[in-house]
């Protein structure tokens, strides 16, 4: 398993390096990204917990509601 991510990593670096970027440069530009996405998906977390959140505050409300 490490030697597949070791590849995956050098294939980045060399696509980055025929690009005329150093390794430092590339790690960068990927760390940048990885936080990219990481934000993208905690914003989605966040965005499910209100939903069930709501649904289960709309349901509360529903059955607190007096009969007349």
């Amino acid at each position: 398993m490490v030697r597949w991510r070791q590849s995956l990593l050098d294939g980045f670096f060399l696509r980055f390096k025929e690009q005329g970027l150093s390794k430092e440069i590339a790690i960068r530009l990927l760390d940048q990204s990885a936080i990219a996405h990481a934000f993208v998906l905690s914003l989605n977390d966040a965005f499910r917990l209100c939903g069930v959140g709501f649904f289960i505050l709309s349901g509360i409300i529903l059955l607190a509601k007096e009969k007349r």
